[in-house]
């Protein structure tokens, strides 16, 4: 009994610590990819400081070493990190393994002010495409470069939309299709694409999106040209290619109008042309009691128009 009670004094070191805290939370994560990140912060930036002591033994000065290097460079990760190992002390203090005040909130007024004054997007997906499976292109450049970005920025990513060796010309595409489901159904707050031509191939269709994404209220994000429409500037963007998008619907208008007003003053026939076919003949197969659509196969006619020569006998 003594040696039982002995083992269960001993104080875990905070690796030991954390991941109990982890797997304890483990089920309010929504999937494996969660529960990962849940983890992975603490595993690269505060392990290879202290993991390997004791929680008892860890001070505010061992938590300012752990945060320092990435307080400014990756602050959304950085508070992250910082709140994960507050949870972990407060842990160990209500399990009896230390005492006295959380490290963690010694070091409030220590840190420096933060730079990071874009807004946090609490979840986002990436976009990946390549035309040509065959000439050595794959996705795998694009996907690395939107990770680390989305790493280095404290994203959550939510899903990858990936066309390989789907050529960029067509406004629809599998992947493509299904991301814009997803915004019209609010499953993210932005979208990260490599370049705009991974994006779209035709200014139209870019213009078409961002103003989709735009009213919806979902940034957009390029790598390449580095737009982010989340800052002020990323908003003229916005600003301007819905200028674009309204002056390109106005001249459609425009156009369209001058072309029926020159047709009617040409005395021309507007709308449908009539189709050409033999009615007396389809009246005849339709006595004979044939159907709508034999007729039409028939005579190379829809049934719509097969139809309407019926009912107009």
């Amino acid at each position: 009994m003594a040696e039982r009670r002995n083992e269960q004094k001993v104080v875990p070191t905070f690796e030991v610590a954390a991941r109990r805290v982890h797997e304890s939370h483990s089920k309010a994560f929504r999937n494996a990819k969660h529960k990962a990140q849940g983890i992975n912060s603490l595993i690269e930036h505060v392990f290879p400081v202290f993991g390997d002591r004791r929680v008892d033994q860890i001070e505010s000065a061992d938590v300012l070493k752990a945060l320092s290097p990435i307080w400014l460079e990756i602050p959304e990760t950085a508070r992250r990190v910082r709140q994960r190992m507050k949870a972990v002390f407060d842990w160990a203090k209500a399990s009896g393994f230390r005492a006295g005040d959380n490290p963690v909130e010694g070091i409030a007024k220590v840190l420096p002010k933060q730079r990071d004054a874009v807004e946090h997007h609490a979840a986002l997906p990436y976009d990946l495409r390549v035309s040509t499976r065959n000439h050595g292109q794959t996705i795998e450049t694009q996907r690395i470069a939107l990770v680390d970005f989305a790493k280095n920025r404290g994203f959550e990513i939510v899903e990858e939309y990936a066309d390989d060796g789907i050529s960029g010309s067509k406004d629809s595409r599998p992947a493509l299709d299904r991301l814009m489901k997803a915004a019209q159904a609010k499953k993210f707050d932005a979208a990260i694409v490599a370049r705009f031509d991974r994006f779209a191939r035709s200014t139209k269709h870019l213009v078409l999106a961002l103003e989709q994404f735009n009213h919806l209220g979902i940034d957009f994000l390029s790598l390449s040209e580095s737009v982010d429409t989340s800052t002020p500037m990323g908003k003229m963007i916005f600003t301007v290619l819905g200028a674009v998008a309204e002056l390109e619907r106005n001249l459609i208008r425009e156009r369209v109008a001058m072309g029926l007003d020159r047709a009617r003053k040409q005395k021309k026939t507007l709308g449908r042309p009539r189709s050409v076919f033999d009615r007396e003949k389809a009246k005849e197969l339709h006595a004979e009691g044939r159907s709508l659509r034999e007729i039409a196969a028939k005579l190379g006619v829809n049934k719509g128009t097969v139809r309407a020569a019926i009912s107009a006998a």
